[in-house]
């Protein structure tokens, strides 16, 4: 009798740690991101804004206006006069958005940007947490529980790929919550809400257009049809709405920095990792673009090429063998996650707050490591993800020298990558011996 009252008295009191201590997480993470960036900037969500009132005024040939040298100078009068008339005080940054995102703004040129800029912060952190309970159902993480919902809200404090997403104003997790929407619905069968939250996220970004090979790999052929079709229509309403001029603009501005990066710390795709060993250290404070040399574009290429062609031996291999509900989702889980870690080292240009998205690879390591592996799996995701971590002073607010300490996410997706190849390797299957078979067999005699 008292080992049980003593058992169930302390159930309770570490409940009520427990709901304790996610107060306390709470407060920290309503006075870091919303008391805090309550009369922000919002330097990033102007351009978006500044594209509606250009289009407004009948100034789309201005749309994308841009310094060819320096990516976040723009010596554009319209655009300056829209920043001011706006109300923005932040300098005025190019628009490198598609024209349909500049057509999708013209309703808002009324509202006040202050206003806009604090709609946006509540709608990026509710994106956040939705996109984590999402994960959190998909990959049982057990975040959804006091313990782990304050340990989750004490890592977002820090986390930079958030904090940089809140500090800009930009819309980085809502395509989180749109990329995390659209595995769990093409898992769910649903096809097409799962092509159009990808659609959503690749209109944002254009990364996540990456994603649609998962798709076709694995012969989900409405959800790549609604892909298809919802980025086709909105290319036709930023022709309606831009013109074709713009368009034609944009997909050449698009062709153009395809070919172009820079070494600025917040840049973590490959290219940047590659550049800032030969620039000057200086050179991470500016946004100077550089032709990406070729061997550069070589190893990015490679890249590419080594994880598609893991994700598509995954997916034959799992046609070969037995069907198995278990391991189908696993593979699916993988192959998803090899999609997005390309989506965030092969383009020339990643920013840190796109490795939001890196939470999907590390969940799915999480989930699916196998207890033969050991601890080096889930030790390989928690540096990972430490790495990307401002507590750690390898973020955006503290520098030192070398090129290591600013490609803090960068390396740790490396690791959390290793840590996926090794989830994504079939387990060992102990070979059978003569002697354990006739042993067998007497056995069953």
């Amino acid at each position: 009798m008292v080992p049980w009252v003593v058992g169930r008295a302390l159930r309770r009191l570490r409940l009520a740690a427990g709901v304790l201590a996610l107060v306390g997480a709470s407060v920290l993470f309503v006075r870091a991101f919303v008391v805090d960036y309550w009369g922000y900037d919002a330097s990033d969500l102007e351009p978006i804004v500044v594209a509606g009132v250009l289009l407004e005024r009948g100034q789309a040939d201005h749309l994308y206006d841009h310094d060819p040298r320096l990516f976040n100078q723009l010596d554009s009068p319209p655009h300056r006069i829209a920043a001011r008339d706006l109300g923005v005080r932040s300098d005025a940054r190019p628009f490198v958005m598609p024209p349909v995102i500049a057509v999708a703004a013209r309703p808002l040129v009324g509202i006040r940007y202050v206003v806009l800029g604090r709609i946006l912060l509540i709608a990026n952190l509710v994106a956040a947490l939705a996109a984590l309970w999402l994960l959190d159902r998909r990959f049982a993480l057990g975040l959804v529980s006091p313990w782990g919902g304050a340990l989750t809200l004490l890592f977002l404090d820090q986390f930079e790929p958030m904090r940089s997403a809140a500090e800009l104003g930009q819309t980085t997790p809502l395509v989180f919550l749109a990329i995390v929407a659209t595995i769990v619905l093409d898992g769910r069968g649903r096809q097409v809400g799962a092509g159009l939250c990808l659609a959503f996220a690749t209109l944002l970004k254009l990364g996540p257009g990456l994603l649609v090979v998962p798709l076709l790999l694995r012969r989900r052929w409405r959800a790549a049809a609604s892909f298809g079709g919802a980025i086709a229509a909105a290319m036709v309403v930023g022709v309606v709405g831009a013109g074709p001029g713009a368009t034609a603009t944009w997909i050449g501005r698009m062709l153009e920095l395809s070919q172009q990066s820079f070494p600025a710390f917040n840049n973590q795709s490959l290219a940047a990792f590659l550049l800032r060993f030969e620039r000057p250290m200086q050179e991470i404070f500016t946004w100077r673009l550089f032709a990406v040399a070729p061997a550069y574009r070589i190893a990015s290429l490679v890249l590419l090429a080594g994880g598609l062609g893991l994700a598509a031996y995954l997916v034959r291999r799992g046609r070969r063998a037995a069907a198995d509900a278990a391991r189908d989702a696993a593979r699916d889980d993988v192959v998803w996650s090899l999609g997005v870690v390309l989506v965030l080292v092969v383009p020339s240009i990643s920013w840190n707050h796109y490795y939001l998205y890196a939470l999907i690879p590390a969940a799915c390591v999480w989930r699916h490591r196998r207890p033969e592996q050991g601890f080096l799996p889930a030790a390989l995701v928690v540096v990972g993800l430490a790495m990307m971590w401002r507590g750690f002073g390898l973020g955006s607010n503290l520098f030192f020298h070398g090129n290591m300490l600013v490609s803090g996410c960068v390396l740790g997706l490396a690791l959390i990558a290793t840590a996926l190849v090794a989830v994504a390797r079939p387990p060992r299957v102990a070979p059978v011996t003569r002697a354990s078979s006739g042993d067998a067999a007497q056995g069953a005699g």
